[in-house]
């Protein structure tokens, strides 16, 4: 199947929020998916048995899996899949962007992150074996995983940022909150009683 210039929005499904491809040859051009959930996982897209994916020009717009995996792409097929400058923008949730297990072949090129604001960005390589499908009664299969593990990581209380980080500017970073501020986590920062502020709150504390 190939699907150009579509846009899906505030959809919510058990797997692929927005889309769900499970065999099959297909093709995403110009793709649009914005304020997408999942319960599982691939808030924007699930790929999964031997289904085959090229995504290019797309963007996935406030996203989000519950299970923390995969809050834009999910990729659980034996099929090649390929990112062509495909954007995320995850929602205000941590976890990893775009999860891959038992897939053949990955590959992506400019595909890039922006986390919301009160987010640090990373990425790593994380593998080892996993039960991909327990939820299956029929099949336990536990195969070789990797997660390409592109993650927006909320601020810890007590620490904060402004920005959001990205694929492209990863050196935004968490800071410790100023002398006479607190802070409950993300991009929320507060002057104490007693300290000056705008309006209950501000961006900078002295």
């Amino acid at each position: 199947a190939e699907l150009t210039n579509v846009t899906v929005v505030a959809a919510r499904a058990a797997y692929g929020g927005g889309i769900g491809l499970s065999d099959g040859t297909h093709a995403l051009h110009y793709v649009n998916i914005t304020k997408s959930s999942s319960a599982r996982g691939g808030g924007g897209i699930w790929v999964s048995g031997s289904a085959s994916l090229l995504c290019r020009d797309s963007v996935l717009l406030s996203t989000a899996s519950d299970s923390g995996e995969g809050s834009g792409v999910s990729i659980v097929s034996q099929g090649p899949v390929s990112l062509q400058n495909v954007r995320f923008v995850p929602a205000n949730v941590s976890g990893s962007v775009v999860y891959t297990a038992r897939v053949s072949v990955f590959s992506q090129q400019n595909a890039s992150v922006a986390c919301p604001l009160g987010f640090e960005y990373s990425a790593a390589q994380l593998q080892g074996s996993a039960f991909v499908y327990p939820w299956s009664t029929s099949s336990r299969e536990c195969c070789e995983f990797h997660s390409a593990d592109w993650s927006c990581t909320a601020c810890a209380p007590g620490t904060y940022a402004l920005e959001g980080g990205s694929s492209w500017n990863p050196s935004i970073t968490c800071l410790p909150v100023p002398f006479g501020a607190v802070g409950t986590g993300g991009a929320e920062v507060r002057a104490r009683p007693g300290y000056w502020g705008t309006a209950g709150r501000t961006q900078r504390a002295i």
